[in-house]
C-alpha cells in the first residue's frame, strides 16, 4: 500500500478554484502545497459566462509548477461544482461560449417548466427539486428560446469532464457530476429520457454514465509537452465537488450527517436507495449519486456567497478588509438579526448584497442591520437557524438522531459560524477538512490506482485529527428563535423552498 508518488486533484470553484499534490502512505492520505486561481466569470452583452479559456490555463500552468517541484504525478483528476455544461460540434470542438448558471436566459423558466411537468412529477422522475441554475432548467430555457445549439450540438459535456478531454482525456459523464444536472433517474444510474421527451430535450447528445474511477486517458501529447510530465493517466476522480467532500470523510456512513460549508451550504446524509416519498418532497430535499453508488439525500442553501458578495461590496471602500474580519465582525453575535436566506433575491447575480439583506431583516418586522458587524451577525445567525431547521426535519424524516454530524469545507474556517452551528444543533460538532473537496477527489484517483481502498482509509485516517470536536456554546436559546423565526415566515415550515444551488463548495 506504501505510495511515494502523489496525483493531482483539481477543483474548480465558482468563487476561485485550486488544486493540490496528495499522497497516500501506508492508507494515510495527505494534502501538500496547493496552488489557488481566480475564477471571474464574463459580462459579454446580454450573457453571463464563464471564462473556461482562463481556467484551462491555470490549470496547465497549475501542472506545471508541480512538475517541476515534484517530478511527473501518478494521476489527475477534474470535479467541479454542479449543473455547468459545454456543448460540442462534430468535430469536437467547443460550440459556444460556456453560460453561467446564473445567467438571465432561465429568469422565469422554472415555471413554465412546471407547466409542462409538476414538481412533484420532476421529483418522481429525478429525485431533484430544480433551482434556475439547474442544467434541465438552463436547456429548457434553450428549448423555450429556440436555439439552434440543442440541433447542431454532437455533445454536451459537465464541466470536469469538458476539461479533463480538453487535457487528453476520452469523452464521458461521470455519474455524480451528471447528478447534478436534475436529468438522472432516482436510482442516479441513467438518464431520465422520459422526462427529456416530455420537454422536448435532446438525448442524443447526452454520453453514457461512467462510475468514478474509470482511466479516462492520458494528457494528449502537446499537453504533456506544454507541461512537462508526459503522457499522464487523466482519473475520472468523483466529479461534483459537494459528493467528493463527502467521500474525504473517513467512515462516513448512513448514521452520519454532513454539513459542507461553502458558497452554499449542502448537508445530508447517505442512503442505500432514493428518497422520494412525500415526506422528503416537501422537505425539498433532493437525491443525487455519491461514492461507491451511494445515494446523497441533501438540500442546500446560501451560505458564504452573502459574505463573497457583502466583501467584494466593502472592500471598493476598504482596500485593508480581509476576509478573517468578516468572521470577526460576525462575533457580535447579538446585533444580528434573521432573514430568509432562501429567498430568491438572494441568489440575484446583480445588487447590492447589503441592500438584500436590509430589505429582508425589514420584513420581519425588524430594524435593518447598519453597522458591518451587523450584516455579519446576521448572516452568520440566519445559516445557523437554518442547518438547525434542515438537521431537525431530517432527524424526524429517519427516525433516530444522528451519531455525529460532520462540518467541513471551506466554511469552517469562520470560526464564529462554526460555533453558532453547534449552538443551533445543541450539541457537539466535528469540524474541519477545509479541503475536503480536494481530499475527496484525490481520494477517489487513490482507489481508482488501487493504492487505497475504502476500508483502509477509515481505518488509517478517522483518527488523524481531520477534526476538531466543538461543543455548543451555553447561549443564545435557538428554539426560542426558531419559534420567532416560524412566526415570521423565515423558515420554510408551511413552504416546499426549491432555492439554492446544486452542491458548489468553496473549500
Amino acid at each position: 500500500m506504501e505510495n511515494a508518488g502523489y496525483s493531482i486533484a483539481v477543483d474548480l470553484g465558482a468563487s476561485g478554484s485550486k488544486m493540490a499534490a496528495a499522497r497516500v502512505h501506508g492508507g494515510v492520505a495527505s494534502l501538500e502545497d496547493v496552488y489557488t486561481f481566480p475564477n471571474v466569470p464574463l459580462n459579454l452583452g446580454p450573457g453571463l459566462y464563464w471564462d473556461i479559456f482562463d481556467l484551462y490555463r491555470h490549470i496547465l500552468k497549475g501542472l506545471s509548477w508541480f512538475g517541476s517541484k515534484y517530478g511527473k504525478p501518478k494521476s489527475i483528476g477534474i470535479d467541479s461544482w454542479g449543473a455547468t455544461y459545454g456543448f460540442l460540434d462534430a468535430q469536437g470542438r467547443l460550440a459556444e461560449p460556456v453560460f453561467h448558471y446564473r445567467d438571465k436566459r432561465t429568469a422565469g423558466v422554472p415555471e413554465k417548466l412546471y407547466d409542462r411537468l409538476s414538481k412533484r412529477e420532476i421529483f418522481a422522475l429525478t429525485g431533484c427539486q430544480c433551482a434556475s441554475s439547474y442544467t434541465l432548467v438552463q436547456l429548457y430555457a434553450s428549448v423555450l428560446q429556440g436555439d439552434a445549439i440543442l440541433s447542431s450540438a454532437k455533445h454536451l459535456v459537465l464541466l470536469p469532464d469538458l476539461l479533463a478531454y480538453f487535457l487528453g482525456g476520452v469523452l464521458s459523464t461521470e455519474r455524480t457530476i451528471a447528478g447534478t444536472t436534475a436529468m438522472l433517474q432516482p436510482s442516479q444510474q441513467d438518464w431520465s429520457r422520459e422526462l427529456l421527451s416530455t420537454l422536448g430535450i435532446p438525448a442524443g447528445f447526452l454520453l453514457p454514465l461512467t462510475s468514478t474511477g474509470m482511466i479516462k486517458g492520458h494528457l494528449s501529447p502537446s499537453v504533456a509537452d506544454e507541461t512537462g510530465l508526459g503522457a499522464v493517466p487523466i482519473v475520472s476522480a468523483i466529479g461534483h465537488d459537494s459528493a467528493a467532500a463527502v467521500a474525504a470523510i473517513p467512515g462516513f456512513d448512513e448514521d452520519g450527517l454532513y454539513v459542507s460549508i461553502g458558497t452554499n451550504i449542502s448537508m445530508g446524509m447517505y442512503r442505500d436507495t432514493p428518497a422520494l416519498d412525500d415526506a422528503f418532497y416537501e422537505g425539498g430535499f433532493k437525491n443525487t449519486g455519491g461514492d461507491g453508488e451511494k445515494i446523497i439525500v441533501y438540500r442546500d442553501f446560501p451560505a458564504a456567497w452573502m459574505l463573497n458578495r457583502l466583501y467584494d461590496e466593502w472592500i471598493k471602500t476598504d482596500a485593508s478588509l480581509t476576509f478573517n474580519a468578516l468572521d470577526v465582525f460576525a462575533s457580535q453575535m447579538e446585533q444580528g438579526e434573521f432573514f430568509d436566506i432562501e429567498d430568491p433575491l438572494v441568489q440575484e447575480a446583480g445588487g447590492v448584497m447589503s441592500r438584500t439583506i436590509a430589505s429582508l431583516v425589514e420584513k420581519t418586522g425588524r430594524p435593518a442591520p447598519r453597522s458591518r458587524e451587523a450584516f455579519a451577525a446576521s448572516v452568520i445567525k440566519s445559516i445557523a437557524l437554518r442547518v438547525r431547521y434542515y438537521a431537525r426535519r431530517l432527524i424526524r424524516l429517519r427516525g433516530k438522531d444522528f451519531g455525529r454530524i460532520w462540518l467541513i469545507s471551506g466554511g469552517t474556517r469562520y470560526r464564529n459560524l462554526v460555533s453558532a452551528i453547534a449552538g443551533a444543533l445543541e450539541r457537539p460538532v466535528y469540524a474541519g477538512l477545509p479541503y475536503a473537496t480536494l481530499l475527496g477527489n484525490a481520494v477517489s484517483q487513490f482507489y481508482a490506482l488501487e493504492d487505497l481502498d475504502r476500508t483502509l482509509y477509515r481505518e488509517k485516517n478517522t483518527g488523524n485529527s481531520f477534526f476538531t470536536e466543538i461543543r455548543p456554546p451555553a447561549h443564545p436559546d435557538w428554539s426560542g428563535y426558531e419559534d420567532w423565526a416560524a412566526d415570521n415566515n423565515i423558515l420554510p415550515l408551511n413552504r416546499s423552498s426549491n432555492g439554492g444551488l446544486h452542491g458548489h463548495q468553496d473549500n
